[in-house]
């Protein structure tokens, strides 16, 4: 192989880099240089390299003109190199060659990609251009643009056209804002891509630096300087990238000026619309006709769908009677396409249906609008909330069809593109090629049904939207006064519909939060009612019949039990709950009774008997497990005793039934008292009988009848034992205890007066004086210590 020489290639290279070195004496602006925009300043890129990388300078204007014709010339000169490195390419064999023709080939795309990022910057800043100059022409027509041709009053088809064109704009605006993101993606991205060639560009500048062979010098030489045109072309692009990027941000500002402008047509437009009765007329008219054409359509599917039954029954038929082979397979695929057919005319008649319902659905989104367009000509003026609310549903299940619908087509395309690639690949040896060519006309009058319907939908959602929209514009307008009325109402609406809802079924009644809620409202002013009627009996038995407290206690609770059953009947019956119910209920209440209610009803019924028995009334004073009180209360399950010391103390009904109690007022409120005293031997007992009476008698609270008396008892160990017997009633005001006290106290001051003493305990002692008394002297055990030590001893340890 012969290899080129260095100056063979040289030669031509330095005639070329001789005019740009003269230049660049004039011009320090490098290859890279920046230019300004408008507002800031630019790279424009390298403007021309020769074949060994020198950049050619180009002058900056601070005008988007003056950028556009340095790109020009800079998109020149790179095209002039692109040409000449291409008869390099093409000049000389691979054997008299310096360096390979891959380098020279990179070269040569280093030049192209330089290239285009020269001519996509200059694009953009061609349409940026453009665009500022549209925006300018904007806004000094915008007056004009905004103006309506037509007089008013527009109808609803008019505002109609202009909401087709507010969507279509803001479609546009949205799709340059994602435009808007992939170009900032693409910036950041070009950032990259220049950060990785100058890493390329140090890597090979390292091995230039390195190089120790004279013959492989110049190729590295040569792709140092490839690499440095790659890094120009790199920081192009990223210059185009930003280009790009305003142009898109012009572009989507004057689309963002576009839309405001149509929606400031929209809103002038809508304040002059009329939605007439005749234009809801001729809606309805165009539905109805629509309606019966989809009607004599679905007819012809049945008629089909009868047809293709028909014809896919023979075809079995003919399978099964089938011996040859050929005619066994000419019957499976004449099935398949009958079966193919049959469910392509179910699903035909499945759409048509839909389709007829979305028709009658469009009326009835037609009445609303007119409803809401007309709103003092509705029956009765909507609540905008619960039909906002209402609409948004509707949708909602709208948008989740058509996504459905979506999927469906997607698969269908998805079958008829594999049956158009098998078609495309059909030979002989795969069968009869015109079953798959039915089939797929099969598919394809789906896929043309399937359209149908969703664009029909996507029209249904385009108008619940717009009704949407109109909806809010009412609500908009709405004073307080109708916002807080119709807030009430749609709470009421809310509550009302939620009573309404069945909670559950008891004997084939449908028990609702309504039927509970008068539950308990009858329930609440009849127990309540009932116990004001049952307290104010209670007081007037008291105070102006004069019937006893026990009685007026019996009678209270009676009342109160019978008033309880009254009331629970009444308001079952009243809310048309079966009485049923118990017998639902019975086993739950017999279980709780036989594992943890017995008590409460043991007690329940003790406190009827005791209630109809009467052993112990109210203000009885009685004795119950070593308690004594006075009885204030008997409830249900227990009954309240009172205690002298003020405690209240609750008894189980049972208690008074089941175990011994002491009722000392159970026949009348007498109780008999008695306090004893002991007089010295040798007093007068007759006179202090006298004296005990007389201090009985005048006490005003013991009773003359029966009449007190004192007994001599007996002669005690230590006095003369007499006792007191007195009677006196038992009130709640009353306390045996202070009668006593009184009696004692006067007795006391009676014996006093007489000079009569109380004996209190005596003791004889008697000593035995027969043989003589023993008489020692015994020392302080202390002293007797002391002495011991003295005298060296130690006390001696007795037991």
């Amino acid at each position: 192989m012969t290899i080129v020489t260095q100056n063979q290639i040289a030669h031509p290279i330095w005639k070329l880099l001789l005019p740009i070195l003269l230049l660049s004496i004039f011009v320090t602006m490098p290859l890279s240089a920046q230019i300004t925009e408008p507002e800031t300043t630019e790279n424009t890129g390298a403007q021309a390299s020769s074949s060994e990388g020198e950049a050619v300078p180009v002058p900056v204007e601070n005008t988007l003109e003056t950028q556009i014709l340095a790109l020009d010339s800079q998109i020149a000169e790179a095209e002039r190199l692109i040409a000449e490195n291409q008869v390099l390419e093409e000049s000389g064999t691979e054997e008299n060659r310096t360096v390979p023709i891959e380098a020279v080939q990179a070269r040569t795309a280093a030049y192209r990609k330089l290239l285009m990022a020269y001519q996509r910057h200059r694009n953009a800043l061609r349409d940026t251009q453009d665009l500022v100059e549209r925006l300018q022409k904007f806004d000094g027509e915008f007056e004009a643009a905004l103006a309506i041709s037509e007089e008013p009053p527009y109808t609803i088809a008019f505002l109609d056209k202009l909401l087709d064109e507010v969507a279509v704009k803001q479609m546009d605006v949205e799709a340059e804002l994602l435009s808007l993101r992939a170009l900032r993606e693409l910036v950041s991205m070009e950032n990259a891509d220049i950060a990785t060639s100058k890493t390329a560009l140090n890597q090979i500048s390292e091995q230039l630096r390195n190089i120790s062979s004279n013959e492989e010098r110049p190729r590295v030489l040569y792709e140092v300087e490839t690499a440095k045109i790659l890094v120009t072309a790199n920081e192009a692009e990223h210059e185009a990238a930003k280009a790009e990027l305003k142009r898109t941000e012009q572009y989507r500002e004057l689309q963002d000026k576009n839309l405001n402008l149509a929606q400031m047509r929209v809103q002038r437009a809508r304040e002059q619309t009329i939605f007439r009765q005749d234009e809801l007329d001729a809606i309805i008219e165009r539905q109805n006709a629509t309606i019966k054409e989809l009607e004599a359509e679905g007819q012809k599917a049945r008629d089909n769908i009868e047809k293709q039954r028909t014809k896919t029954s023979q075809t079995e038929r003919i399978l099964e009677n089938a011996t040859d082979p050929a005619a066994q397979q000419q019957a499976r695929d004449e099935l398949a396409l009958a079966r193919s057919r049959m469910e392509a005319a179910r699903i035909h008649l499945a759409i048509i249906e839909s389709l007829q319902e979305y028709e009658n659905r469009v009326i009835q989104l037609w009445q609303t609008r007119f409803n809401v367009a007309n709103r003092m000509l509705a029956p009765e003026r909507p609540d905008w909330k619960v039909l906002e609310l209402e609409l948004g549903e509707q949708l909602t299940m709208l948008s989740k069809e058509r996504i459905a619908g979506d999927g469906r087509a997607m698969s269908l395309r998805s079958q008829i593109t594999t049956l158009e690639t098998q078609l495309a690949n059909w030979t002989e040896a795969l069968g009869n090629k015109s079953v798959i060519e039915q089939q797929l006309a099969v598919l394809r009058d789906r896929e043309t049904l399937r359209t149908r319907i969703q664009m029909r939908l996507a029209q249904v959602i385009n108008l619940t939207e717009r009704i949407i929209m109109d909806v809010r514009a009412r609500q908009l307008e709405q004073n307080w006064m109708e916002r807080i009325g119709d807030s009430v109402k749609r709470a009421y609406t809310v509550v009302s519909t939620g009573f309404d809802r069945e909670l559950t079924e008891i004997g084939g009644e449908s028990i609702t939060g309504r039927k509970l809620f008068y539950l308990i409202i009858i329930l609440v002013v009849g127990l309540v009612g009932g116990h004001i009627a049952i307290r104010f009996l209670r007081v007037l038995m008291q105070d102006r019949w004069k019937v006893e407290s026990n009685v007026v206690l019996i009678v209270e609770k009676l009342s109160h039990y019978a008033w309880f059953i009254i009331v629970i009947y009444f308001a079952l019956n009243y809310v048309n709950i079966p009485l049923t119910i118990f017998t639902f209920l019975g086993g739950a209440i017999a279980l709780g009774i036989g594992f943890g209610a017995q008590n409460l009803i043991n007690n329940f019924l003790c406190g009827l008997i005791l209630m109809g028995e009467q052993p112990i009334r109210i203000g009885d004073w009685v004795d119950v497990d070593g308690q004594t009180g006075i009885i204030t209360n008997i409830g249900a399950r227990a009954s309240r005793l009172k205690l002298f010391s003020g405690i209240d103390m609750l008894i189980p009904n049972s208690k008074f039934l089941e175990n011994n109690v002491i009722n000392w007022t159970l026949t009348d409120k007498k109780i008999r008292l008695r306090v004893a005293v002991g007089a010295a031997y040798g007093s007068p007992t007759r006179d202090v009988a006298k004296l005990m009476m007389r201090a009985v008698t005048e006490h005003g609270m013991i009773l003359k009848d029966p009449e007190p008396k004192v007994i001599f008892e007996d002669f005690g160990d230590n006095a003369l034992q007499f006792a007191a017997f007195f009677w006196v009633d038992i009130t709640p005001f009353s306390d045996a205890r202070v009668v006593m006290s009184d009696v004692r106290h006067r007795i006391d001051k009676l014996f006093k007066e007489a000079g009569i003493a109380i004996a209190f305990p005596q003791r004889d002692i008697h000593l035995d004086t027969l043989s003589p008394l023993e008489v020692k002297l015994l020392r302080d055990e202390a002293e007797e210590k002391e002495t011991l030590e003295t005298e060296g001893q130690e006390k001696p340890n007795l037991p």
